[in-house]
């Protein structure tokens, strides 16, 4: 039974792949020509301006707002290096992933109608499937890591499940998982961005894996080439991995309903008289909670 739903996540991530892949391709198709128009309107735009001067029919302020239109979109005019271009399969990879985990970078806009009829459609496809991709995942990380917790907190507590073990656990999930998250994100941006702090970085990661995603801090800006490809195709790895830690930390949270505030949000309205049937200690967002809480044991029967 276990093989048979690996062997699902498994076929679902492939199909995931296969959706986000095809999907960005199809966006690289519609978006590329409205790229190209723009920057051969902005050589004409800047050639004019600097072969004629005050005397062009192009202005500072035309050349400057055709700028602003294309930056609106993503697009960059420091090289026409080709492989820098917005549009690209890998920057559309990372445009599809930023939509599906809502975190929007901003660091591509459809400038088309057709364009933006895709992305509406993609938004209410990918959103979904980002989310069951995400859960699956961190439910098999969490039911792995539930395991590790009866076992600790049989060893050091000599019970099965505990408060004590909760916040144990809790602990070292965060500092695991955290580590290693935010290691190997700093490691890759601050890598690539040269420009960047520590603060920037970490700044970065956190507005990222919370789906805020500001998009104040452009991406690659000074990558060309298949190095910039790779970094699209990692920042967009780098967004799945984080949502799905945020995930299981949260879940590792709701783990421990005595200590957790969202006790006091979830149940401030609740009636005099409970249905026994009803668990109010199960607020949980991907599974049941770990057997052994809400229930008594034989001694205290």
């Amino acid at each position: 039974m276990r093989l048979r739903g690996v062997a699902i996540l498994a076929c679902y991530s492939v199909c995931y792949l296969a959706v986000t892949t095809l999907t960005s391709l199809a966006l690289v198709k519609i978006e590329q020509p409205f790229e190209q128009s723009w920057r051969e309107r902005f050589r004409l735009l800047k050639a004019d301006f600097e072969a004629n001067g005050c005397s062009a029919d192009t202005t500072l302020d035309d050349v400057i707002a055709h700028i602003e239109e294309g930056q609106n979109h993503g697009f960059s005019v420091r090289t026409d290096d080709s492989s820098s271009h917005g549009w690209t399969n890998a920057g559309s990879f990372l445009f599809m992933v930023s939509l599906g985990t809502t975190v929007g970078f901003g660091h591509l806009a459809p400038g088309t109608v057709a364009g933006k009829v895709l992305v509406i459609i993609l938004i209410l496809l990918l959103v979904p499937m980002t989310l069951i991709l995400t859960s699956a995942v961190a439910g098999g990380v969490l039911r792995a890591s539930r395991k590790l917790r009866r076992c600790m907190s049989l060893r050091l507590f000599g019970e099965r499940t505990s408060v004590k073990s909760g916040l144990l656990h809790l602990l070292l999930m965060t500092v695991v998982l955290g580590t290693l998250l935010v290691g190997a994100g700093l490691g890759l941006v601050l890598g690539s961005e040269r420009d960047w702090s520590v603060l920037d970085g970490l700044y970065f990661l956190v507005v990222s894996v919370s789906t805020v995603g500001l998009g104040d801090m452009p991406l690659g800006g000074h990558l060309h080439g298949a190095w910039r490809d790779a970094y699209c195709i990692l920042i967009a790895v780098l967004l799945l991995v984080g949502v799905t830690v945020v995930l299981v930390l949260l879940e590792t949270y709701l783990d421990i309903p005595q200590v957790g505030f969202h006790t006091l949000v979830t149940h401030w309205a609740a009636p005099e008289e409970e249905d026994p049937e009803d668990d109010p200690e199960d607020t949980h967002l991907i599974e049941d909670a770990p057997a052994g809480y809400g229930t008594k044991s034989p001694q205290d029967q």
